[in-house]
């Protein structure tokens, strides 16, 4: 996740499928991994985890994607990975006003195809 080592006692975020699920906490502990993060010297976000607000647009309410990371627009369309939407890997779902569509189509947004997809 950070690309070095990490000090006993500091905790990293997780981008991917780990501890249970994704962007979960692990604690370095004694050169192994601990998941959690009770207690850490330092705490080591990851990017892809943090929830970012996209700029207002006028249309309905956006969703959080796990997929990017971020809110998306109402409208905008992401292919997700992991089984989603009562089926397998990389199927589309699409922002409706705050909640996830599996049954829309198309976009009336952007859209973000998984790499792992194509």
């Amino acid at each position: 996740t950070l690309g070095g080592e990490v000090p006993d006692g500091q905790c990293v975020q997780m981008s991917y499928d780990a501890c249970g699920g994704t962007c979960q906490w692990a604690t370095c502990r004694d050169g192994d991994w601990d998941c959690g993060s009770d207690a850490c010297g330092a705490e080591h976000p990851h990017d892809a985890c943090v929830e970012r607000e996209p700029p207002v647009r006028p249309i309905g309410e956006g969703c959080y994607s796990r997929t990017l990371g971020q809110r998306v627009y109402d409208g905008d369309r992401v292919q997700m990975a992991y089984a989603a939407c009562g089926a397998g890997p990389c199927r589309w779902a699409i922002c409706n006003d705050g909640d996830w569509d599996c049954t829309a189509n198309p976009a009336r947004g952007d859209e973000y195809p998984h790499r792992s997809c194509r």
